[in-house]
């Protein structure tokens, strides 16, 4: 098993829950590549013992780094597990994440921690991996990484990586997974937080559980709007979630999800500031 982690932030800090998450892997992993644009020289020696560190210039964004990750893997041909992830969110029990994961995994392929069909149906790319040699060995993966050249948009980016990524392998025969399944209670859970002023009546309802109708629900960004949901499962949140909240989730609750350690390391990766101001309601 071998892990490539797409580290970004722009005065070289790295979090600590993000060094905990490197510790742990590193007991089982076979290679922990970790590539970043900029990392202060303090924590390359924290991560040293742990990982491969590339420090890279900062163009292309996460999917450049994935790529010249792989290109540090030794052996590749014997790979039979390469998980990828970024530093866009927050873990706060690797082992869980990881326990959760791995059950999912029963047939070689594309996984995924979550999916969204905006603007169309893709596995999105804070955390994913390919499962099987099969897949790893395939023309299609090696064409794929192989022809990547570096984006410098990040609307591009999305469109023509992430997206593009989860097309690119459908298209030729390699199946996608998503492991966090939802019920039909947390569909149901989606509305309140998105659907506020509008009355929902039979007809909608009846529209929105219809099977050909369900990507209404599945165009939304779950890692928002199911954030509680992937937070009791892979004890995980998205940063982005907390510090810009843009989709106006009711977040503060996280707070009381926390023990005091968790609070310490949501604190380390966001900042005093945010923390006090998204979950404490505090006025800065």
């Amino acid at each position: 098993m071998i892990f490539i982690i797409a580290h970004y932030d722009h005065e070289g800090h790295l979090a600590q829950h993000i060094i905990d998450h490197v510790r742990y892997i590193s007991v089982f992993a076979k290679q922990v590549i970790f590539v970043s644009t900029h990392l202060k020289e303090e924590y390359t020696e924290v991560l040293a013992p742990y990982a491969s560190i590339l420090i890279r210039p900062n163009i292309g964004y996460d999917f450049w780094s994935y790529k010249l990750g792989l290109e540090l893997i030794i052996n590749i041909n014997e790979a039979n597990h390469i998980i990828m992830w970024n530093s866009s969110f927050v873990c706060f029990q690797p082992s869980q994440l990881y326990r959760r994961y791995f059950k999912h995994l029963n047939q070689d392929g594309m996984y995924g921690l979550s999916t969204c069909s905006a603007p169309l149906y893709h596995i999105q790319s804070y955390f994913f991996s390919f499962y099987g040699k099969s897949v790893i060995n395939s023309p299609a993966f090696k064409n794929w990484w192989g022809n990547m050249t570096p984006i410098s948009d990040r609307n591009e980016v999305i469109r023509t990586y992430e997206v593009g990524m989860s097309q690119w392998f459908t298209h030729h025969q390699i199946a996608l997974h998503e492991t966090t399944k939802l019920s039909i209670s947390d569909v149901l859970g989606i509305i309140p937080n998105y659907l506020d002023n509008i009355q929902l009546n039979r007809h909608w309802i009846k529209k929105l559980f219809k099977k050909s109708n369900l990507a209404g629900y599945k165009a939304l960004n779950i890692t928002h709007f199911l954030w509680e949901k992937l937070f009791n499962e892979y004890s995980i949140i998205k940063i982005e979630l907390l510090v810009n909240n843009p989709t106006h989730q009711k977040i503060v609750k996280l707070k009381w999800l926390l023990n005091d350690e968790q609070q310490a390391l949501l604190k380390n990766a966001i900042g005093e500031r945010n923390f006090k101001k998204h979950l404490v309601n505090e006025k800065i």
